[in-house]
């Protein structure tokens, strides 16, 4: 009589084999050994993905954050940034764009008529001394592509009242035919470069008021 063999239980144990069932054995054996498997990589010392738990800027929380600005909540995404105190001082619509505009922007406008102006500010800090001025713009062509064009110029957006912006931190993007500039200027305090370039990169994400 052969020797027999042995499978692996669901509990950790090895269990003979009879000859005779040794097909339905095996596969039970081939199952209970996947199971231990799956089991052992779902446990503490697994390697199964862990999700990404969030954090500061220019990780998770950089995401988050676009994803509140997205949605309009300006604390909210400010917040994400690590920023503590968020006031919204202003903001408004024009008709016109040129007289608010310079440098390459400004001649560009002369030549293509936008359709409106939209302008906010706000300003946020991290509580411990730090704040920041934040200018948002949005411009309005006719048309996207004037807009994607646009978006490539230099020049920028005069703030509103209040408002200051060395252009040292200064984000844009195109949605559709609208061209939002966005620019973070620390006003006391020392933050870090990056977080100043985090804010306008959030603030650029911002819907028009």
């Amino acid at each position: 009589m052969a020797d027999p063999e042995f499978f692996l239980g669901p509990d950790g144990k090895l269990h003979p084999i009879t000859p005779k069932k040794t097909g339905g054995a095996a596969a039970m054996a081939a199952m209970a050994l996947g199971a231990a498997m799956a089991a052992s990589s779902t446990a503490g010392g697994g390697t199964a993905a862990q999700p990404d738990a969030g954090g500061g800027a220019g990780g998770g929380g950089r995401t988050s954050s676009e994803a509140a600005a997205h949605a309009g909540n300006h604390e909210e995404a400010l917040r994400f940034l690590g920023l503590t105190t968020v006031t919204k001082v202003g903001s408004g619509r024009e008709p016109t764009c040129v007289p608010r505009t310079s440098g390459q922007i400004r001649q560009f406008l002369l030549r293509h008529p936008c359709v409106s102006m939209s302008r906010m500010l706000l300003t946020t800090g991290d509580g411990a001394g730090a704040t920041i001025v934040v200018t948002v713009a949005w411009i309005e062509l006719p048309q996207p592509a004037q807009a994607a064009e646009l978006e490539t110029l230099s020049g920028d957006v005069e703030p509103l009242p209040g408002g200051v912006h060395t252009g040292a931190h200064r984000q844009s993007r195109v949605d559709g035919a609208v061209v939002v500039i966005a620019g973070a200027t620390a006003t006391s305090g020392q933050p870090p470069a990056r977080t100043l370039d985090e804010v306008a990169a959030t603030a650029a994400q911002f819907p028009p008021p």
